[in-house]
């Protein structure tokens, strides 16, 4: 369990109002409290989400900075891309790479309008590796289980409203 705001575990959920919701002018303390249990809530949710995911990875003989790196990789990425998307520095990024890349998993590939740009691309046993994470992950009982399909699609949409610098090409 995350240690991450955990005096905040043993209140009360708050009663979600409209007015609560609606701005922090009237009803601070309830808003700043509303604020709390969100903030509470998605990290213990990105808790558990990094845990499956380092248990899925670890099958598979990867790290999980390794496993999530390979989630970004869909399509061939610069490591400024994967960076960013991992919310890490790029020298982070160089050495998962050069340790995928020992393993035969990655490839740093010179783009032929400027060799200067390296893309990062799948092998084939890259694409294998990942297709197995996705599948596995896939497999596993998420989190949102206990939401029906519009709850999820909400969901979706309001995460997309909160991390807008995420593009589809990162998401594959």
């Amino acid at each position: 369990m995350s240690s991450i705001g955990g005096e905040r575990q043993a209140r009360a959920t708050v009663q979600v109002g409209e007015d609560v919701c609606a701005s922090p002018g009237r009803g601070e303390t309830r808003y700043q409290e509303l604020q709390a249990e969100l903030e509470y809530r998605l990290a213990v949710l990105v808790d558990q989400l990094r845990a499956r995911i380092a248990a899925v990875a670890g099958e598979l003989g990867l790290t999980l900075q390794q496993g999530m790196l390979l989630r970004h990789l869909g399509q061939p990425k610069t490591m400024g891309d994967i960076a960013v998307a991992m919310a890490c520095d790029r020298s982070n990024v160089t050495g998962l790479v050069d340790r995928l890349a020992t393993r035969g998993l990655v490839e740093r590939v010179a783009d032929p309008g400027d060799r200067r740009i390296k893309y990062l691309v799948l092998t084939d046993a890259g694409r294998t590796h990942r297709a197995a994470l996705q599948e596995r992950l896939l497999a596993r009982s998420l989190a949102t289980d206990a939401l029906v399909p519009s709850e999820r699609r909400q969901l979706l949409l309001l995460l997309r409203k909160l991390t807008p610098e995420i593009t589809g090409a990162e998401r594959e």
